[in-house]
């Protein structure tokens, strides 16, 4: 570990009252000082979720390496303030297959430090013969996969993304475990064979294997996989609580499993990104409509979704107002811990 990884992982663990722009502390570790101490930036990776919590522990490492980082690091400087839309594609391994999103997600990182994340099953009808999901593997996976994804998900929306970024699933357990375990909460006790969910009622942390089991179930669930999605959204929530609180020891953890799991297209500006980020930064999330299970000839059951609706209820949702009716549960801003199915 360099000098100024340490010297910016300090900055994060200790108290103070404001963010830390990535910038300023860049400054001051070339400039020989130590930068002012704070948990500014800490709290404010809450705010992100998964994807924007990966961005924000990937910062100190890509600003102790201003030399290293090439043309993101550079377009930082500029401090850009756009809205950027990001497509999260969260990957499972299928057997005698390859991968595919289990959780597909649009993160909106607004100019005025706010997120939104719209979620949109995998299982959504695409065509005929054809689920959302599938995109990725027909295109042979990785960089492809992804934009493939993203094209469809743009067919679907509306929108597209500008940038991409894939965590498989399997790596769950490990970043869970690094953080010293997520808070998430049960309507009612679960145990489910398929998946290995073998969790009470109520509030509880979990980590490691049942963290990816609470995100893996579907079977069993009132609602399928519409609940799963509710569940990866009450994880993510959990997920940015902790890290709000995490201590050095355990970000440290956090930053090794992110290097080792997290890809990104070769364009994102993480540092860019990560100048909006403050402590008052809030996640939005909510479903898309969908219109009930259709069966499909080649693909089993899908989900049938109007892309009428879809793209009215994505132009309501990321205009920044309170989430639209309609879609799944919304699962906003609320600090305390959502109990789902």
């Amino acid at each position: 570990m360099t000098n100024d990884e340490m010297l910016i992982r300090e900055a994060i663990g200790e108290e103070a009252g404001q963010a830390v722009d990535p910038g300023t502390v860049l400054a001051a570790l070339h400039g020989g000082r130590k930068p002012r101490r704070s948990r500014g930036l800490a709290v404010a990776i809450a705010g992100v979720a998964v994807t924007a919590g990966i961005a924000g522990v990937m910062i100190p490492l890509t600003a102790s390496r201003g030399d290293e980082a090439g043309p993101a690091a550079a377009n930082a400087a500029t401090g850009a303030q756009g809205e950027q839309t990001i497509l999260v594609l969260g990957l499972d391994k299928l057997v005698d297959e390859g991968q595919r999103p289990d959780s597909i997600m649009l993160l909106r990182a607004g100019a005025d430090g706010s997120f939104r994340a719209l979620s949109v099953p995998r299982d959504s009808r695409i065509d005929p013969e054809s689920k959302l999901n599938m995109a990725y593997l027909k295109a042979g996976g990785g960089d492809k996969g992804a934009q493939a994804t993203a094209a469809e998900v743009e067919k679907l929306t509306g929108v597209r993304a500008q940038h991409y970024v894939t965590v498989a699933m399997t790596d769950f357990p490990e970043l869970s475990t690094a953080v010293g375990g997520v808070e998430v909460c049960l309507k009612k006790a679960v145990n489910d064979q398929l998946s290995g969910a073998n969790l009470p009622a109520g509030k509880q942390t979990v980590s490691g294997e049942q963290a990816l089991a609470f995100l893996r179930q579907r079977r069993g669930l009132p609602n399928g996989d519409l609940d799963r999605i509710a569940r990866h959204q009450a994880f993510l929530r959990g997920l940015a609580a902790r890290l709000a609180t995490l201590e050095p020891a355990k970000l440290t953890a956090l930053v090794d499993t992110v290097k080792r799991t997290v890809h990104t297209d070769a364009a994102l500006d993480v540092l860019g990104l990560a100048r909006r980020l403050t402590s008052q930064s809030g996640l939005t999330a909510a479903t898309i409509p969908t219109d009930g299970s259709v069966d499909t000839p080649s693909a089993g059951q899908a989900l049938a979704v109007d892309p009428v609706k879809v793209r009215k209820f994505t132009t309501e949702f990321f205009g920044n107002g309170p989430a639209p009716a309609g879609g799944g549960a919304p699962n906003g801003t609320d600090t305390r811990t959502p109990c789902v199915n």
